[in-house]
């Protein structure tokens, strides 16, 4: 997902401390990377919005990725998140990297954040830049659709996830429940090759001091084919859950024509981010 936040370069050294509003910004040859002082950290607290601005030259880019990573020394909280392909044409692009936690959740404060990007052009020219330093945390709402057109099939998607979801068939041993039902809006048109839409769903919320995951397996004979007519159809997703999804928020992500296990990076950038409520059903 690609969003044009910016396209002022500014000036101001890397490694700022967390004191100043202004951002990171790490220089190198044919590349600018940008990371903000402050990130929305939803309030599930397992997932952090961190955008990362790039600017880097035309080299007729064979491919090109930009990854961000944030650690937090308190909690101590991972997460890293990578989207590919990057825009190279001398000019500034925003890229929202969806963060999610590695195993502990994260917390409102200082973190420490670091991004880079990379062209790979042609006659083997690689150029990198980066940028690293304190950012801070501020609890806030996530709601980020999808939209999306696939490079491969050219279908186009915009998918929106309900705020609330059900939890049901509760463990008879150990802690949460085995399945949440999500409901999702998709609004989608086949591209001129007529492959077959779809999309699936992650989730993850806090357990204590760790977290728990769960995903959409297609394997489900109840997993949803999108109509893709270009109107809105709203359908129920079922996450099959691991132990320690209770009541409370949870992070669910959206991946189009994509089939996640988990939504933590080394998967590919989530196409699109909710805070949803769970309610026992």
């Amino acid at each position: 997902m690609l969003a044009r936040l910016s396209r002022a370069v500014l000036t101001m050294a890397i490694g700022a401390s967390a004191g100043f509003a202004a951002p990171l910004i790490g220089h190198a040859s044919g590349v600018v990377v940008t990371i903000p002082a402050q990130m929305v950290m939803s309030t599930s607290t397992v997932e952090v919005e961190f955008p990362v601005t790039v600017t880097c030259d035309n080299l007729g880019a064979i491919s090109s990725y930009v990854y961000g990573h944030i650690d937090q020394a308190k909690t101590g909280a991972t997460g890293s998140s990578s989207l590919s392909p990057i825009v190279c044409d001398g000019q500034a692009h925003t890229y929202l990297l969806h963060v999610f936690a590695d195993q502990t959740p994260f917390a409102p404060g200082s973190v420490n954040a670091s991004a880079t990007a990379t062209e790979y052009g042609q006659y083997n020219q690689t150029i990198t830049g980066s940028a690293s330093g304190s950012s801070q945390l501020a609890q806030g709402s996530v709601d980020v659709a999808a939209n999306v057109t696939t490079s491969y099939t050219q279908n186009h998607y915009l998918v929106e996830i309900g705020a609330q979801a059900t939890l049901q068939y509760r463990y008879t041993h150990g802690n949460g429940f085995a399945a949440a039902f999500v409901p999702a809006t998709i609004t989608c048109t086949l591209g001129p090759y007529g492959y077959q839409p779809f999309v699936t769903l992650d989730l993850e919320a806090a357990h204590g001091s760790a977290v728990a995951t769960g995903y959409s397996p297609e394997q489900f004979n109840n997993f949803p084919v999108p109509v893709c007519d270009g109107t809105p159809h709203t359908y129920v997703y079922q996450i099959a859950l691991n132990p320690g999804i209770n009541p409370g928020t949870a992070s669910v992500s959206i991946y189009v024509e994509d089939s996640n296990g988990q939504p933590q990076w080394p998967t590919r950038n989530a196409d699109g981010v909710r805070t949803v409520a769970l309610q026992n059903g």
